[in-house]
């Protein structure tokens, strides 16, 4: 799959993804291509990463998702971050190990800190995929990908968590976890039901609102879908 980094134009972006390894990258914004499709913007820029104007960033990643591109913010470059795995396995594929950080890290955030009292665990994570960026020091983002009809109509992405927050874990999980769903379950739509607060963050990945904000457990959210096709 190749990796489209959105950004803005700036020459010293283009430099620290060459030197972190990346794929050629064509140092230029893509301005004024709101005419393109996916598959002409691949033409028409050869194939090569490109450094993509923020302000289009939700137009240009719903065009190029389906042509097979994984598109990240500048943030997933910071020379602060260091190389991390990406693990999707199903839940019967979990070792004990695995589901006790699974288990351990969701509780803390949604039930501890978010002092919510819920029932966190429940019988969806045996139908899901369960995505996880890992390093030496354990998972630091993780969220689940259930099939269609275990939870919305759609395949659906839910309990999102990244440990550091404003560092581009949280968009590098749930991009994984879009992947996942097309994978593992062919998904054309995707739906979530995502806290009032983190809106932008889904919308900067091509989700768009389609309820009004509701309580759920005493926290604000709202449903979003993403379109695929």
């Amino acid at each position: 799959m190749r990796q489209y980094i959105f950004s803005s134009a700036r020459p010293e972006v283009a430099d620290r993804t060459i030197k972190n390894g990346r794929p050629m990258v064509a140092p230029t914004s893509i301005v004024g291509t709101k005419n393109y499709s996916g598959r002409e913007l691949l033409a028409r820029y050869n194939g090569f990463v490109g450094i993509f104007d923020t302000g289009h960033r939700q137009s240009l990643y719903r065009r190029l998702r389906p042509c097979g591109v994984a598109a990240y913010h500048e943030s997933a470059l910071s020379k602060k971050e260091h190389k991390m795995d990406i693990i999707i396995k199903h839940f019967n594929d979990l070792s004990a190990r695995e589901l006790f950080e699974i288990y351990k890290l969701r509780v803390s955030v949604f039930v501890v800190e978010q002092k919510c009292p819920y029932q966190e665990v429940d019988d969806a994570d045996k139908e899901a995929y369960h995505v996880m960026l890992r390093d030496e020091g354990g998972i630091q983002a993780y969220a689940r990908v259930l099939p269609p009809g275990a939870y919305f109509e759609d395949a659906a992405i839910g309990r999102v968590i990244a440990v550091k927050r404003r560092c581009g874990l949280g968009s590098r999980v749930v991009s994984a976890a879009i992947d996942a769903a097309h994978e593992k379950f062919s998904a054309q739509r995707i739906s979530l039901e995502a806290q009032v607060y983190a809106k932008s963050l889904y919308e900067k990945l091509g989700f768009v609102q389609t309820s009004e904000p509701f309580l759920e457990d005493g926290i604000p959210h709202m449903k979003m879908t993403l379109e695929l096709s």
